[in-house]
C-alpha cells in the first residue's frame, strides 16, 4: 500500500468520532489487546521478521487501541469496559469463556436493575 493511501486511511480512522453520547441503553464493550503472536510463523518468517511484527504490535497497534479504549471510557463513563490482554480479533471464539462470562454478568446485572424497578 502506498504511503498516500496509508495516510488517508489513518487520517480517516483517527478523525472519526462515533456518536457514543447518543446511546441510551446499558453498554458492554469488549476490547481485545493483541500481541501479534497469532501473526507469527516459523515456516516462512525469520527471527528478525517475527521480532518486527511483535515490535509493531507493541509500539504502534497496542498504544492506538489503548488510546481508543480511553476515548471510549471518557465518552461513556457508565459503560462496562472489558479488556482481554493477549486477545484475538475473534475473541468471542478464541477467548470464549471470559467473553461469555462477562456477557452473562452484564445481562444478569441488567435483569437485576430492571427487576428491581418493577412493582
Amino acid at each position: 500500500m502506498s504511503d498516500a493511501i496509508n495516510n488517508a486511511i489513518r487520517e480517516t480512522v483517527d478523525s472519526y468520532t462515533a456518536p457514543y453520547t447518543e446511546i441510551q441503553a446499558p453498554l458492554l464493550s469488549i476490547f481485545a489487546i493483541r500481541d501479534g503472536s497469532d501473526y507469527l510463523s516459523s515456516e516462512y518468517m525469520s527471527a528478525d521478521q517475527k521480532a518486527q511484527v511483535l515490535d509493531y504490535f507493541k509500539t504502534v497497534l497496542t498504544p492506538h487501541v489503548q488510546q481508543y479504549i480511553e476515548q471510549f471510557r471518557r465518552a461513556i463513563p457508565n459503560a462496562r469496559v472489558i479488556v482481554i490482554p493477549n486477545g484475538h480479533h475473534y475473541c468471542f471464539i478464541k477467548q470464549k469463556e471470559p467473553v461469555f462470562n462477562e456477557m452473562k454478568m452484564f445481562l444478569l446485572d441488567g435483569q437485576q436493575v430492571v427487576g428491581s424497578a418493577r412493582p
